[in-house]
C-alpha cells in the first residue's frame, strides 16, 4: 500500500515541475496555449452554429473568446515577468507573446468568419441541375469504379464522385451534367461535420464531365498551386504507369501506394486484409513513410557525421513529399519530420520538446482546422509516440528486467512500431471503434520489407527510364519483396480474432490518460536536470 502511494506521490510531482517547465519556457506555453485555443474555440463554434446562422450572436461569440483569451494570457505574462524578476532578470517575451497571441486570434477569426459565410451560403444554396461549370482542385484516381474530385463551383468548394475513365485534371475547368446538393449524414456518421472541417460544403454523385479546359490565370496566387499540382500529378502518373507496365497486380498498386500514397482499387478481400492487419497506412502517404524514410536514410548514410545524415534524411523527405503530389495529409507529415530532424541536427534533445509543439503552431496559423483533420492526429500521435512512449517503454523494460540498455533492433523495429500502435489507439478507438490485435506483429515484419522496398523500387524505377531490360529485371525485386507483404498481410487479415470492436469511445481518453502517466512515471531524464534536481528536493 505503502509503495502505491509512493507512486502516487511521484506521479504528482512529475506533474507539478512539467507544470513549471511549460511556465518557464515561452514559446511552448504559447505553442500549448495556441493547440487548447483552437481546440476549444472552433469546437464552441461548430456546435453553436451547426444549422443557425446569427450574425449578432457570432460577433458576441468572437468577442468573448478574445476577451478569455487575453485575460489568460494576461496572467500568464504577469506571473512570467514576476518569475524573472525574482530570478534577476529582465525580459522582452510577454511582448512576443502577445504578438503571437493577436496573431493567433486573428486567424481564428478570419477561419470562423469565412466558414461562418460559406455555411450562410450553403444554406441559402438551391440544388444545380443540369449543365454547370466548375473547377477541378484535387483528384483520388482509381478508387474503385470511381474517381473522387473535389471542386469549386460559385466559390463554394464540394466533392463529387465520376466514373473512372474520365480524363479530368487538376485545374481544369469543365463541363458537368448531374446533380449538386447540401451532403447528408449516414447513420452513425457526421459526413457534412467531416467535409466542413475541410471547407467542403457542397456534395455531388456520379457527375458526367462534358468539355474541359485549362487556363492559367497569372494573376492569382492559388492558380500557381493548381498549376503546380497539376505537373506533379502528372509526373507522378508517368512513373505510375511505367511502374504498372513493369509489375503484376496486386504488387504494382502497392509500390506505387508505398511510393507516392496514390490510392488504388484492390479486391475487396484485399482491403479487409489490410484493415484488419492495420497496415493501411503502409500503403498511403502519411507520417509513416515520412517515418520509414528517416530510418532508411539514416541506415544508409550512416558511414557519414550525424549531421550530414540528417541533412540527406531532410532533403530526401521532402522529395518524397513533392513526388507524392503535395498532399495536405504528406505535407504536414513532412513538417513534423523536419521539425524532428532539425532538432536532431541542432544537438540539444531539449529543442526536440519545444520544436514539436512549435510546429504544430505554425500549421495552425496556417490552418486553424487543421487539428480536426483524423489523419493529423494520428501522424502527430505517432510522432509522440517516438519521442517520449518508446524511450519510456524501454526505461521501463530496464528497470523490470534489471538490464542496462535494449537491444538496437528491439527498439527500431519492435519498440517504434509498438510505440506508434499504442499512441494512436485514444483516436483509433475514439474515432473508428475498432482495434486491431495482430497490427504490431504485422508491422513489425513488414517495416524491413516496406524500407527496402522503397529503395529497390526507386532505384528500378530511375533505371527503367534509361534501360527497360534492365528496369524490368530490377522491378523483380520490390515484387518478390511485396509477394511477401501480401502474404504477411494475407495471413494476419485471415485471423477470425484479428480485431475487435469498442463501442465505448471513453475507453480510448482512458487509454490516452494511462500513456501520458506512463511517461511521466518511465521516460528518462537527466539527473543533472534543473527539474530533476528540483524534484528530489521537492
Amino acid at each position: 500500500m505503502k509503495s502505491v502511494i509512493q507512486k502516487v506521490i511521484n506521479l504528482y510531482k512529475c506533474s507539478i515541475l512539467l507544470f513549471e517547465y511549460i511556465i518557464d519556457i515561452p514559446i511552448l506555453f504559447i505553442s500549448l496555449f495556441a493547440i487548447c485555443i483552437d481546440l476549444i474555440f472552433l469546437k464552441i463554434y461548430i456546435n453553436l452554429f451547426a444549422d443557425e446562422y446569427d450574425l449578432r450572436k457570432f460577433v458576441v461569440f468572437v468577442s468573448i473568446s478574445v476577451l478569455v483569451t487575453l485575460i489568460c494570457v494576461t496572467i500568464y505574462c504577469v506571473e512570467f515577468s514576476r518569475r524573472q524578476r525574482k530570478r534577476g532578470s529582465g525580459s522582452s517575451v510577454p511582448v512576443q507573446i502577445l504578438f503571437v497571441l493577436i496573431l493567433l486570434i486573428f486567424r481564428l477569426v478570419v477561419c470562423a468568419s469565412k466558414d461562418f459565410e460559406s455555411m450562410k451560403s450553403r444554406e441559402g444554396f438551391t440544388e444545380a441541375k443540369g449543365s454547370f461549370l466548375i473547377e477541378t482542385e484535387d483528384i483520388s484516381k482509381s478508387k474503385g469504379d470511381k474517381q473522387e474530385v473535389v471542386f469549386k463551383y460559385n466559390g463554394m468548394r464540394g466533392v463529387g464522385y465520376v466514373n473512372w475513365f474520365e480524363n479530368i485534371k487538376i485545374g481544369d475547368v469543365c463541363e458537368v451534367y448531374g446533380e449538386l446538393s447540401v451532403p447528408e449524414n449516414f447513420q452513425d456518421f457526421d459526413y457534412r461535420g467531416y467535409l466542413r472541417n475541410k471547407d467542403i460544403f457542397l456534395y455531388g454523385n456520379r457527375l458526367r464531365f462534358g468539355e474541359c479546359k485549362y487556363e492559367m490565370n497569372y494573376s492569382s496566387v492559388s492558380s500557381y498551386a493548381l498549376a503546380l499540382k497539376r505537373g506533379l500529378r502528372e509526373f507522378r502518373d508517368i512513373l505510375s504507369r511505367n511502374i504498372d507496365m513493369n509489375m503484376p497486380e496486386p504488387q504494382s498498386s502497392l509500390l506505387i501506394g508505398i511510393l507516392f500514397g496514390s490510392e488504388r482499387a484492390f479486391s475487396d478481400g484485399f482491403e479487409s486484409y489490410l484493415r484488419i492487419s492495420g497496415t493501411t497506412h503502409i500503403i498511403a502517404a502519411s507520417g509513416y513513410n515520412v517515418t520509414v524514410l528517416i530510418l532508411l536514410c539514416s541506415r544508409l548514410f550512416g558511414f557519414l557525421k550525424k549531421e550530414s545524415s540528417l541533412v540527406f534524411s531532410l532533403v530526401i523527405i521532402w522529395l518524397f513529399c513533392i513526388f507524392s503530389g503535395l498532399g495536405a495529409s504528406i505535407l504536414r507529415a513532412t513538417v513534423m519530420g523536419s521539425i524532428t530532424i532539425l532538432a536532431l541536427i541542432s544537438g540539444n534533445v531539449r529543442n526536440i520538446h519545444i520544436l514539436i509543439p512549435t510546429g504544430i503552431l505554425i500549421l495552425i496559423l496556417i490552418n486553424p482546422k487543421v487539428l480536426f483533420d483524423i489523419g493529423f492526429q494520428l501522424s502527430i500521435l505517432a510522432t509522440l509516440g517516438l519521442v517520449y512512449l518508446m524511450p519510456s517503454i524501454a526505461e521501463c523494460i530496464k528497470r523490470i528486467l534489471g538490464v542496462k540498455g535494449v537491444l538496437d533492433w528491439v527498439q527500431d523495429y519492435f519498440l517504434s512500431t509498438l510505440s506508434c500502435t499504442l499512441a494512436t489507439l485514444p483516436v483509433s478507438i475514439s474515432i473508428f471503434g475498432k482495434v486491431s490485435l495482430v497490427s504490431v506483429f504485422a508491422n513489425v515484419l513488414i517495416l524491413p520489407l516496406t524500407g527496402s522496398t522503397m529503395l529497390y523500387g526507386v532505384v528500378a524505377l530511375v533505371f527503367s527510364f534509361i534501360s527497360r531490360t534492365i528496369g524490368h529485371y530490377l522491378f523483380s525485386i520490390p515484387y518478390f519483396q511485396l509477394k511477401l507483404f501480401e502474404r504477411i498481410v494475407s495471413f494476419f487479415g485471415a485471423l477470425q480474432w484479428g480485431y475487435i470492436d469498442v463501442e465505448n469511445s471513453y475507453i480510448g481518453v482512458l487509454i490516452g490518460l494511462f500513456l501520458v502517466l506512463f511517461c511521466m512515471y518511465f521516460y528518462p531524464t537527466d539527473e543533472e536536470n534543473y527539474y530533476v534536481k528540483k524534484y528530489y528536493n521537492f
